[in-house]
């Protein structure tokens, strides 16, 4: 008797309303082992799953917590303890029912024999193939009997079963005599408790979160905590390892054994040190065969990470506080014979789901183009070279010298077509090989190298990039970017010398997603004439096909695009475009490098391709940005577009609009992890606000500098730029742009009303009339209408939303007052309220304000008539957006009293207003006043005046949308 059961009887001997959970235990406990027995019928090639298992989960329960805490728990914990250790695996029982529903009417189990056949990577491949379908039903293809065509379907029905276990589990529960004897039996909650923790053992941790973590037992005053016996029976179950698990007896009346099955049975017997308790957890294993230590790693890592998890979120699991804490994980060693030893946490291949990584690069379009690995490659290359010269000239600062430096270590890039017999006949075989003079790597570097996403923990090369300014850093950080090779091959050689190091290193890389699952082998051999530097080689097929696919091409990649043009389909069937695709990949690179790159196509002539072509002017040391101005337009702001770059690389889907004026910008800040996605193709959204911010204090210092060099038309286009932040610029004491008002001299034309032709009239001289009134009747249509002297301008548009708010813009500053009118608004010298007086208005007002913003409630412009609710609108800008399409002006606002309401199936759209103006709301106005003589009775009375005034048009704009769908998400709040 182990200890749980123990405490569960010793603490029901007088305690009758638990005594239901002895009783059933008693009675289960002789009949679970008959039936936990079965399971061997059908899986006689696993480990062993009978009553010895779960005697072990309980055993290292104990092992874990300690008998001390075991003896704490409630009634109906021990029970669930000792119940989830013997059904969690029920699911794994195939009775006779179960046989024949699964091959007389067994449409999934076929379809998973067929999925099986199609994957040849699959251990269960060749026995899959012993069958056929025919007519949803499985037939043998060939009649002689012999010992792997009488195994092949209990394998595969074994497999079947494996998979769904855990659900199978749960179900058998529900129904299991045992849990429902007649008398007394065990409540029904209680008995879907224990589904749900045997349901979730199979899952992904997270599952054990989503339990609950304390539930009434009804046993008394007692609780019960499904989370916390969820994730003892998944750590109890994990290091149930021994070698005991593996029945030789069973495994001889085998003819033949799947190979993962006799992997996985290797690993077991591989064991040779466990000590678990309360203070550590320690493993080691012994393995001849490279998949057997695979095996034993990814087994140690899921135990590590699992252990990892419960450790950071244990106050949210234990049954109650002072509990205890778990065991601290100690050694988890695999020694893989005539290799070095290494710790099970840590080896290269094994630090994470590697799968799940390269699924990500080749499956969720992180890459727009496999193609794109190069980019990589090269980035990888270039890296390795900085670190060389920071190696060789400590503390090198001047940019010049740097460049110079670099320049003496170009990296070569060689691409063959080759021949190869196995090539099908719409292949082509490509051997790429890039080669760098750079740091070069050791074999504990070549472990950041393949562990995903480990670069930045690289310490040797951290320490050497600390040492020079920020401005000279390499690119990479995220350590995913040689995994992206995998896009195009299965297999990497690396042959590479680091520098002062007299052995060079040798290495095999796979694909993690491919045949041999990562695995990584690597020599060490002491030679001196291999150079310093790393070499990556490796092969790739390119599928010719017929269809071609124009889209895929960049339209500044030339000599793709060359490629495409020049193709005749009257002389030829099909293009190979990888290798030119390659190439320009290549070129797009060089153009942004410091270091040199060559490049040797089909064994020809090596060519140097031409580097650092995108000037960028002086270093902002402020905010390590440089630029470069592109050109200076009175243009739509989507045709001012200005490019990022990071360290001399384009981010090719990151693009600006600044009015009047397009730009490059060079990021020399920070990391890549912090500035770029994954794919290196834009900016991280998190990052983006404060690099925006970056941008505009750069740019405008930048056009500031060189205002006084800069030819007439792009003076007055500068200081129109200018102009549109000199709110900002005078805020931040950047400048007072004394003198840089050239914009009041751009000439535009105009029509006089009465006249056919066009006159020439300034910007400024347009902006001393009486009134400018914008009138846009019908949104297409717009106009601006200037009155100068009684006479009357007209600018027709054309003239977009960005001069529109350049002439408000200046208009505010030149002391125009601003009306807001059904179709536009008005600019005018003499006094006027912010709203015109007409029902007409104030409906296009609340329209727009209903469809403004996301948020519940929002800004509105501010009637003299409602003065007393006027507010410092500064201290709610990130919360909300005027109604106004121009924000910079400074009307007089309030804070609505309306609040949106959202359809919820649509959650951008919002369908209605109520009115919301409570005692918060009044607070939040009185504390931000603009007028401080004002009182919160005042506040109160001004809203209900405005809310007389507005309610019947905004009721009937109510009644005019669609009812609010019904959807019943339950209630709650959201909390600031």
């Amino acid at each position: 008797m182990n200890i749980i059961e123990e405490a569960l009887f010793k603490k029901t001997e007088n305690f009758q309303e638990g005594q239901i959970y002895s009783e059933q235990w008693k009675f289960a406990k002789s009949y679970l082992p008959q039936m936990l027995d079965t399971i061997s019928h059908i899986f006689p090639h696993y480990s062993l799953h009978n009553s010895t298992h779960s005697d072990a989960i309980l055993n290292n329960i104990v092992r874990i917590i300690g008998p001390d805490s075991v003896k704490k728990l409630s009634v109906v914990d021990l029970w669930l303890l000792l119940a989830a250790a013997y059904y969690h695996d029920c699911g794994m029982v195939v009775t006779g029912e179960d046989k024949h529903k699964l091959f007389e009417d067994g449409s999934k189990f076929i379809k998973f024999v067929k999925d099986i056949q199609q994957d040849k990577f699959s251990p269960l491949h060749q026995y899959a193939n012993l069958f056929e379908v025919r007519a949803e039903k499985l037939f043998y293809k060939n009649e002689q009997l012999t010992s792997e065509s009488y195994e092949c379907a209990r394998f595969l029905l074994a497999a079947f079963i494996r998979d769904k276990h855990s659900e199978r589990s749960g179900k058998r529960i529900e129904k299991e005599d045992s849990l429902h004897f007649p008398g007394n039996p065990i409540p029904e909650r209680i008995i879907r408790i224990l589904r749900s923790i045997c349901d979730c053992h199979a899952k992904d941790v997270e599952e054990v979160m989503k339990l609950q973590p304390v539930e009434s037992s009804g046993c008394g005053v007692e609780d019960c905590h499904p989370r916390f016996v969820a994730a003892m029976l998944r750590l109890g179950d994990l290091l149930d390892i021994d070698s005991n698990r593996v029945s030789e007896v069973l495994l001889s009346t085998l003819g033949c054994i799947p190979s993962d099955s006799k992997f996985y049975n290797e690993t077991n017997r591989a064991i040779t040190h466990i000590r678990v308790d309360q203070s550590i957890i320690e493993i080691t294993a012994e393995c001849n065969d490279y998949h057997v230590a695979d095996l034993v790693n990814r087994w140690f890592q899921w135990l590590n990470d699992e252990l990892v998890f419960y450790m950071k979120r244990w106050h949210k699991i234990i049954p109650f506080e002072g509990f205890g804490y778990l065991p601290t994980v100690g050694e988890l060693k695999v020694n893989l014979v005539n290799y070095d030893t290494f710790d099970g946490k840590k080896r290269p291949s094994f630090e994470i789901d590697s799968n799940k990584a390269v699924e990500l690069l080749q499956g969720a379009g992180l890459y727009l183009d496999s193609c794109e690995c190069i980019r990589e490659l090269l980035q990888n290359a270039v890296d390795a070279t900085y670190l060389r010269v920071y190696k060789e000239n400590p503390g090198i600062s001047d940019l010049k010298k740097f460049k110079s430096e670099c320049n003496k270590y170009a990296i070569c890039v060689k691409l063959d077509k080759i021949k190869n017999t196995n090539a099908k006949e719409n292949e082509i075989i490509w051997k790429i090989e890039i080669s760098d003079k750079g740091i070069g790597m050791t074999k504990d570097d070549l472990a950041y190298l393949s562990k995903t996403g480990s670069s930045g923990e690289n310490k040797e090369k951290k320490r050497l990039i600390q040492s020079v300014p920020c401005s000279l850093w390499p690119s990479g950080t995220f350590g995913i970017g040689f995994q992206s090779v995998f896009l195009l091959t299965d297999k990497v050689c690396v042959v590479t010398r680091k520098i002062n190091k007299d052995e060079y290193v040798k290495a095999e890389l796979h694909n993690p997603s491919g045949k041999e699952k990562g695995a990584i082998l690597i020599q060490s051999i002491r030679k001196e004439d291999v150079g310093y530097g790393t070499t990556i080689s490796f092969e790739f097929n390119e599928r010719i096909d017929e269809r071609l696919h124009y889209e895929r091409v960049d339209n500044t990649d030339y000599n793709s695009v060359s490629a495409f043009i020049s193709f005749d389909f009257a002389k030829s069937k099909s293009l190979s475009i990888m290798g030119v695709k390659v190439i320009d990949e290549l070129i797009r690179f060089s153009n942004g490098s410091f270091v040199p790159i060559e490049i040797i196509f089909s064994g020809g002539k090596k060519k140097i391709l031409s580097q650092n072509k995108i000037p960028f002017d002086d270093l902002n040391e402020e905010t390590g940005l440089q630029v470069c101005i592109d050109k200076l337009s009175f243009q739509p702001r989507y045709e001012n577009r200005s490019m990022v770059f990071f360290r001399n690389q384009k981010v090719r889907q990151c693009f600006l609009a600044f009015p009047f004026v397009s730009f490059n910008i060079n990021i020399l800040k920070g990391t890549a992890k912090e500035a770029l996605t994954l794919n290196r193709d834009s900016i991280r959204a998190e990052y983006w606000p404060s690099l925006y911010k970056d941008i505009k204090l750069t740019v405008i210092k930048y056009v500031i500098k060189k205002y006084d060099s800069l030819d007439v038309k792009d003076k007055q286009l500068a200081s129109m730029f200018l102009f549109m932040f000199r709110q900002y610029i005078i805020e931040n004491n950047i400048s007072d742009l004394q003198g840089k008002d050239s914009w009041r001299s751009y000439i535009i034309p105009v029509k006089k009303r009465g006249q056919e032709k066009s006159e020439r009239c300034s910007l400024g001289e347009l902006l001393s009339a009486d009134s400018i009134e914008y009138i846009d009747p019908d949104y297409q249509k717009s106009y601006f209408k200037f009155i100068i002297a009684d006479a009357e301008y007209r600018l027709e548009e054309s003239y977009d939303y960005l001069r529109s708010r350049l002439i408000k813009t200046i208009a505010r500053d030149e002391g125009y007052y601003y009306m807001i009118k059904h179709n536009g608004y008005l600019l005018s010298k003499k006094p006027c309220d912010v709203i015109e007086d007409s029902d007409e208005t104030r409906e296009t007002l609340i329209r727009k304000y209903l469809d403004r913003d996301r948020w519940a409630r929002g800004l509105f412009p501010c009637s003299e008539k409602y003065a007393a609710l006027r507010i410092n609108r500064q201290e709610f800008s990130k919360y909300t957006k005027a109604i106004d399409e121009f924000d910079l002006n400074n009307y007089p606002c309030m804070i609505c009293p309306y609040v949106r309401v959202y359809d919820l199936d649509r959650s951008d759209e919002a369908i209605r207003l109520e009115y919301n103006c409570d005692s918060k709301v009044i607070k939040t106005v009185y504390d931000n006043r603009i007028d401080k003589a004002v009182t919160k009775k005042q506040i109160e009375q001004a809203y209900n005046l405005f809310r007389k005034e507005w309610d019947p048009i905004i009721e009937r704009i109510n009644k005019s949308n669609k009812p609010r769908k019904k959807t019943n998400l339950g209630s709650f709040e959201l909390v600031y």
